[in-house]
């Protein structure tokens, strides 16, 4: 009886047809296993934040400091402006409404301005009532010779430099300045 000899594929493989091409790199496979291998091009996609995420000192030295605001820190370093120096982090002013104090995320004395970040949850969601007390303050600091910006989240987030300079010109383009 005479031996029959043919190639048979290794375990697992599918032997190729002569004339098809064969599959990209990656096909079949779930994108879940393909992304943390990486893919080329892959970057472009990812939106950056010009500031990044908040280093462990920011959130050691000023808790409760959110991303937004440290987009802004960030941002005024650039600028040149020294923290404790030129600008102070959630500076307590003379009250407003029931306390004895209130707090404005940055105030820069020598400028006379000080820069509110504008979270869209509490300051958009939460209705008309804080968009009320939002303007209040406004009032009670600029009768006080302090003019109060607002930075929106989304704005901090995606140019922190453009809106902190334009902070500083005395420019507002929150949503709550449009409103008024």
């Amino acid at each position: 009886m005479a031996k029959i000899s043919s190639k048979l594929p290794r375990r697992g493989k599918i032997p190729r047809l002569p004339g098809i091409p064969r599959e990209p790199r990656g096909f079949g496979r779930s994108e879940a296993s393909l992304i943390p291998r990486g893919m080329r091009g892959l970057e472009e996609f990812r939106i950056q934040e010009p500031a990044g995420e908040p280093p462990l000192w920011w959130r050691e030295q000023y808790p409760g400091g959110t991303k937004p605001e440290w987009a802004v820190f960030w941002a005024l370093l650039r600028l040149g402006y020294q923290p404790e120096v030129d600008f102070f982090v959630h500076a307590q002013l003379p009250g407003v409404g029931r306390s004895f104090y209130s707090q404005v995320d940055f105030l820069l004395p020598d400028l006379g301005i000080a820069i509110e970040v504008s979270g869209i949850y509490w300051h958009y969601t939460l209705g008309s009532e804080r968009q009320e007390r939002d303007l209040f303050r406004l009032l009670y600091f600029a009768e006080r010779g302090i003019r109060v910006i607002f930075i929106d989240e989304d704005d901090a987030l995606r140019d922190p430099l453009y809106y902190v300079k334009e902070a500083l010109q005395g420019h507002d383009h929150s949503k709550l300045r449009a409103a008024v």
